[in-house]
């Protein structure tokens, strides 16, 4: 009997592994994995949309939404406990609900720390999507797939997207880019330029191609 309650606890412990890998794997890199990293995120959003205090006003609703996206993650992420996991749930019920108010589908564990959300309304992204460091987003602004069982975009550090711009499909937008207002991205994009209309890139106000 003993060596049956060991044969079963070790299966247990395999079992519990494997999930644990999917889970990481389904989470990638942009991810809160602990304590430190849930305050450094949240240290970092509120730099990135210029506030000097951690608790928002009743007005302050983007900060607001931000400060829950990133106590969703860390609920989800780091607390496996029975209680912790229902705190999860609930937390990303009120999650969804606050981002219908405010025009916002962002999932959690795809906007790295930065996140800066500029206004209200209709930014959607994918969650097969990541979005890199200090990154700026309009309004109006879609991030993800051009179809069913297409690939999602990678965006990298330090890139702003301006209002209405829409990035789709299995492309790359490297560190530094400028998504213009209304500008639709659907390819590779190298790194410090800005992208206007469809995948044409300007460098140094002037056009040197189209992508």
């Amino acid at each position: 009997m003993e060596r049956k309650s060991e044969f079963w606890a070790s299966q247990n412990v395999v079992i519990t592994n494997r999930n644990q890998t999917r889970d990481d794997e389904r989470l990638g890199d942009v991810v809160i994995q602990s304590k430190e990293d849930y305050l450094r995120f949240l240290e970092n959003d509120k730099k990135a949309l210029y506030k000097k205090a951690y608790h928002p006003s009743i007005i302050d609703y983007i900060w607001k939404y931000e400060r829950l996206l990133r106590k969703t993650e860390y609920y989800v992420n780091c607390r496996r406990d029975l209680v912790g996991r229902a705190w999860g749930l609930l937390l990303k019920y009120r999650l969804n609900r606050f981002g219908l108010r405010l025009g916002y589908t962002i999932p959690i564990n795809v906007c790295d720390e930065g996140l800066s959300l500029v206004h209200y309304g209709n930014v959607t992204i994918n969650l097969a999507s990541r979005i890199g460091k200090n990154c700026r987003i309009y309004n109006g602004v879609v991030i993800g797939s051009q179809g069913f069982g297409g690939g999602s975009p990678t965006i990298g550090n330090n890139v702003m997207i301006g209002a209405g711009a829409k990035v789709l499909g299995d492309c790359k937008i490297s560190d530094g880019c400028i998504i213009g207002a209304n500008a639709v991205v659907t390819k590779d994009i190298p790194a410090n330029c800005t992208v206007v209309s469809v995948n044409k890139i300007i460098e140094s106000d002037r056009c040197i191609s189209d992508v």
